[in-house]
């Protein structure tokens, strides 16, 4: 190396995925907001009740990523609100997100429901299609599915579907 010090890179520490606080309901309202058509108005709205649900990955004091565990009635979760800034899309954010909810349900013992329009995505976490009869009659709508929405469910490791 021709007496030339070879410089090592330390190594990156992949940004941490916290508990949102009500600081964070600004900016979170706007990353969701930024979403939309692709997440659902009433993900927006239903904020001011449901953000202590939300995790989160902060960049330059700002939420950049985001997802939510909601409870529902038969005691299964429903992953919400679940987005990555255009900015901060490919370093991997929406998976370290998905890993924390994930790990949470399955802490819990529940299974995990969504809606979406990237079945592929939740796939890999191991969710599988089923019917939406777990979702409210008033998020189902009558054009369900028209919509491009696949209704997907996971149990928790360990557990038989």
């Amino acid at each position: 190396m021709n007496g030339a010090t070879q410089r090592r890179r330390a190594p990156s520490v992949p940004p941490a995925v916290v508990l949102a606080d009500s600081a964070d309901l600004p900016g979170l309202s706007q990353l969701l907001s930024g979403a939309i058509p692709r997440c659902s108005p009433l993900t927006v709205s239903d904020l001011p009740w449901s953000w202590p649900g939300y995790v989160l990955v902060r960049s330059d004091d700002r939420p950049v990523a985001a997802g939510s565990l909601q409870p529902n009635p038969d005691l299964s979760y429903e992953v919400r609100g679940l987005v990555v800034d255009e900015t901060a899309q490919g370093q991997g954010l929406g998976r370290r997100v998905m890993d924390h909810l994930v790990a949470t349900a399955d802490r819990r013992g529940a299974d995990l429901v969504c809606v979406t329009r990237v079945p592929q995505f939740f796939a890999r976490f191991g969710f599988m299609e089923t019917t939406p009869d777990w979702l409210p009659p008033q998020r189902r709508g009558p054009d369900f599915d028209r919509a491009e929405r696949v209704a997907m469910r996971r149990a928790p490791r360990g557990v038989a579907a």
